[in-house]
């Protein structure tokens, strides 16, 4: 239903920031859409207010989303950033100079922007013993859809391949699959931190936490060449009217 509304909404926004003039049936005519849905012509006002709201509302945790993960993986805002499918380390704590949400400042950040379009990640997580850690893996919609750490799955060390929506491969024996409901997903990666002396057992955590694309398994990637924004994993046409923008990105 959501997604008869969405084209439906789209169909009547873009006739309208096209400038839709004319007679009210050339304009229905334009809004029209399969299978005999609502146009614009068929709707007061008020009804597209409401039809634009609900759908605005379904989509901004997406568009939301995609804007935080371009910005961790393109530009230096948050200390741990990196590029697409590499790890971006806080290597020390946060301070209210850090652009993210509910950031704390006794455990350090190992976040990871990924994209499995293409291909699955095997991750490599390392034995953590008593110190506390998590692992939250988030999708393009902003919802939580597995955790490894601490409570989760102890301190144990584990290799884990991520896989996107419809991959139908073969996993490796050794790898635990964890599914990914959407191609587009973020980790978010905290280690709790005993004081600044503690520091330095903390990173080495971050070290030997790490993704490889499961065609280079079990080597590991040559990321020094790799910058920031160098992959646009989220294009959109940015010649669209300002007032469509919003519906271009979703």
């Amino acid at each position: 239903m959501i997604k008869t509304t969405l084209s439906a909404l789209l169909v009547l926004l873009t006739a309208a920031a096209c400038g839709g003039g004319g007679t009210p049936n050339d304009t229905a005519s334009a809004g029209s859409t399969e299978g005999g849905e609502a146009t614009r012509g068929d709707l007061s006002p008020e009804e597209l207010t409401a039809l634009a709201t609900e759908a605005w509302t379904y989509g901004y945790p997406h568009v939301y989303q995609i804007q935080e993960m371009l910005k961790a993986a393109g530009e230096r805002i948050v200390s741990f950033r990196g590029p697409l499918n590499t790890f971006g380390s806080a290597r020390e704590l946060a301070t209210d100079a850090d652009e993210f949400v509910s950031v704390n400042n006794d455990t350090i950040y190992h976040n990871l922007q990924a994209d499995v379009g293409e291909e699955p990640l095997v991750l490599n997580v390392p034995a953590t013993g008593d110190r506390y850690v998590v692992f939250q893996f988030v999708d393009a919609w902003t919802n939580n859809f597995a955790y490894l750490g601490t409570r989760g799955t102890g301190g144990q060390a584990g290799k884990y391949l991520i896989v996107g929506p419809g991959w139908d491969g073969e996993a490796p024996a050794e790898l635990t699959v964890i599914h990914s409901p959407t191609r587009l997903f973020t980790i978010v990666g905290r280690i709790a931190v005993d004081g600044e002396r503690d520091l330095p057992a903390a990173r080495q955590v971050q070290d030997e936490t790490w993704v490889t694309p499961l065609s280079l398994y079990p080597e590991r990637p040559d990321n020094s060449a790799r910058e920031l924004g160098d992959r646009d994993f989220a294009p959109y046409d940015h010649e669209v009217p300002e007032e469509l923008v919003f519906w271009e990105k979703m």
